[in-house]
């Protein structure tokens, strides 16, 4: 399955790059551009991919460490959207983020938790939404408050049921990813963080389901910090992850 993985980009990568040393396609036009585009997102798949199962045999190692430093978590966020902008875009998705005006400009914290975090939830947000709206957001939960609470005071647009809250005793950085996607059944949630399960539905094309490392990989970065990671969706209502990442 990896291997697959893995092959798919490169073969594109491989054409691509033909048809641009036929020279057919003139420099600086829209279909150079595009295609440059399609090569960077290729190598920047398969470069994820292979920094999922790194980060995996390092957590089943149990030699993952886990690297708090001051970080700027806005700047990072704003990264990674853009980073996906032209994935969502290309499906007509708008992809936006909020963040929390409150939030401190740094906050020690792991960004390489954060950053896989982020990785994974846009990009299967994208993966499984044909239409609407992916939504980046962030804040510093409050322990004497419930999340649901800081969501609505923010005006943010998550689904907010939490009927498990998770209860922190120490402020944290909450991160979530929601969209107006697919959505998952009771039985696919239920298994979603297991290492090669896949997300489960019939609105994705086939041969676009991946591997399922990256929400196994999350799951355990997530917990290795010391935080925790909850998941709520019902098909056809979308999909919102979030992450609690206590701050240090």
């Amino acid at each position: 399955m990896i291997v697959h993985e893995l092959r798919s980009p490169l073969d594109g990568i491989k054409k691509i790059s033909e048809v641009l040393r036929s020279k057919t396609v003139k420099r600086n036009s829209q279909s150079f551009e595009e295609y440059l585009a399609m090569i960077y997102q290729n190598s920047s798949n398969m470069l994820n991919l292979i920094n999922d199962i790194l980060d995996l045999a390092k957590l089943e190692a149990g030699k993952f460490e886990v690297h708090p430093v001051s970080t700027d978590v806005k700047e990072l966020i704003e990264k990674r959207v853009s980073f996906f902008k032209l994935l969502a875009e290309d499906k007509k998705i708008k992809l936006n983020s909020v963040i929390d005006p409150a939030l401190p400009k740094q906050i020690l914290a792991d960004p390489e938790a954060i950053n896989q975090s982020l990785n994974n939830f846009i990009s299967n947000a994208i993966k499984f939404t044909d239409h609407g709206e992916v939504t980046v957001a962030a804040f510093v939960h409050n322990p004497d408050k419930r999340a649901v609470d800081e969501i609505n005071a923010l005006g943010i647009k998550l689904a907010t049921s939490l009927p498990d809250e998770i209860k922190m005793t120490t402020p944290a950085l909450f991160v979530a990813v929601a969209d107006s996607g697919a959505g998952i059944s009771g039985e696919g949630l239920s298994q979603l963080f297991g290492k090669f399960k896949q997300l489960s539905t019939n609105k994705l094309p086939v041969g676009k389901k991946g591997t399922g490392l990256g929400l196994s990989t999350v799951f355990g970065i997530v917990k290795q910090a010391e935080g925790h990671i909850e998941v709520e969706s019902a098909p056809g209502r979308g999909t919102a992850f979030r992450i609690y990442l206590p701050l240090a």
